[in-house]
């Protein structure tokens, strides 16, 4: 069972720092954390479309992706 009300909370506490791509990551990570039927609930409470949360889930499992985030030098 999905906590809707949770979900609606934190989405409503991050939206205003969140970007395009990081609300975008943050809604694929709720979605996975979620399991099973994860993208529709966070659809449903957030609005967001399913390419979008597919595309952080995409994102979330892009070795290159996570690679190229990184600040700084290795180590540091």
């Amino acid at each position: 069972m999905v906590d809707d009300a949770g979900l609606q909370l934190r989405f409503t506490v991050l939206a205003p720092f969140l970007d395009e791509r990081l609300r975008r990551i943050w809604a694929a990570a709720e979605a996975q954390a979620i399991g099973y039927g994860g993208i529709e609930a966070v659809h449903r409470v957030t609005g967001l479309a399913h390419k979008t949360i597919r595309g952080g889930v995409a994102d979330l499992d892009d070795e290159q992706v996570r690679a190229a985030d990184r600040d700084g030098k290795r180590g540091g």
